[in-house]
């Protein structure tokens, strides 16, 4: 195989080296048929951006919802519970006990793929798989959400202090691994994970998300709440680049040697 394309590759350079004004013909019109190309390429992009976004707005990424709860309301969701932390941070919560809300957003497209993340705040004493004699391996400190009946993320969640283990990012992990950060909230304890999921939206064009902290002790004790909750819609249109560059450029080549082939005569 090795011997076959070095021969083409001889027999190409060969030719070549007879032809030579003719190579120079060939590499000026590939110079300016690049040249074409480029022009060529940036237009035919402008095009495509112009008559895809007429013809389909929902196709491109955009914010569906984004709530910091720094106004203190809780738009969208079952009820509002707006927690100040000491260091100054709004967020939703409490949540502990088995305590819930939920999100829900409509109007949107039907049977689309759509993607929420937010920041999961784990506060004070909570200890995922321990200690022994109040948590459990089926009762932890855990965070859960879902939407309908289908569970989009549920870890047991700890944070340092305290002998216990948690199951993110696997079981066993030691307290606040995969935390994005730790005592920032000015509590004598607490981490937050950020976390990304997706769902669908039914057939009406409505979704749900239900945010739950499952605590064993008192609140005053620990609970969980969350915060820079973001729901989107990403359906990115693939651009064309590779496929429009390379035809464009052989374009391109075909305008510059057609116009010099006509020069010559």
């Amino acid at each position: 195989m090795i011997f076959i394309v070095f021969s083409y590759i001889h027999k190409i350079l060969s030719i070549f080296y007879k032809n030579s004004g003719r190579v120079l013909d060939f590499i000026s019109c590939m110079i300016e048929g690049v040249m074409i190309a480029g022009r060529m390429r940036v237009a035919l992009l402008s095009a495509l951006a112009v008559i895809s976004t007429a013809a389909s707005p929902s196709a491109h990424a955009s914010t569906l919802y984004y709530n910091n709860f720094n106004s203190g309301k809780a738009d969208g969701f079952s009820y509002s519970s707006i927690t100040t932390s000491p260091s100054g941070e709004k967020f939703f919560g409490p949540l502990y006990n088995g305590r819930s809300t939920t999100l829900t957003l409509s109007g949107l497209e039907k049977n689309s793929q759509i993607y929420l993340t937010f920041d999961i705040y784990a506060l004070m004493s909570v200890d995922g798989n321990g200690p022994a004699g109040y948590n459990s391996p089926s009762n932890p400190d855990s965070f859960t959400v879902s939407s309908g009946s289908s569970i989009l993320w549920r870890h047991a969640l700890a944070n340092k202090g305290w002998p216990d283990t948690q199951d993110y990012p696997v079981p066993g992990s030691p307290p606040e691994s995969g935390a994005v950060a730790s005592n920032t909230l000015g509590y004598y304890a607490d981490s937050i994970y950020n976390v990304s999921v997706s769902a669908m939206t039914n057939s009406q064009g409505s979704v749900s998300f239900t945010f739950t902290g499952q605590t064993n002790q008192a609140l005053t004790d620990e609970f969980f709440g969350f915060d820079n909750v973001t729901v989107t819609n990403t359906r990115p249109v693939p651009e064309p680049i590779a496929l429009g560059t390379v035809g464009a450029g052989f374009l391109g080549m075909g305008i510059v040697c057609r116009r010099k082939k006509q020069r010559s005569r």
